[in-house]
């Protein structure tokens, strides 16, 4: 006996009501739309502090790996220092 997986039988049961959906009459009160509004700044302050403390740490980071990315080679270091005390002496 072979057992269908768990996989399809969801699958089939979401397809199933999707096509199953008809159009839906629904009625939003004058309140509904007025928490809605209360809620914004919240909503765009969260958001806001989100951001802005993820993004620092991200800052940061690149910020770093620039600096690591604009350093020059140590053998191209040495052969500036080199350079650099071989005028020095002459």
């Amino acid at each position: 006996m072979k057992f269908i997986s768990i996989k399809y039988v969801i699958f089939f049961a979401l397809v199933g009501l999707l096509l199953s959906s008809s159009a839906a009459d629904a009625y939003i009160d004058p309140g509904t739309i007025g928490s809605g509004f209360n809620m914004l700044p919240f909503i765009f302050g969260s958001v806001i502090f989100v951001l802005g403390f993820l993004f620092r740490p991200m800052k940061r980071t690149l910020g770093s790996v620039v600096r690591l990315l604009r350093q020059k080679p140590k053998s191209a270091r040495r052969q500036i220092s080199n350079n650099r005390n071989s005028r020095n002496e002459g």
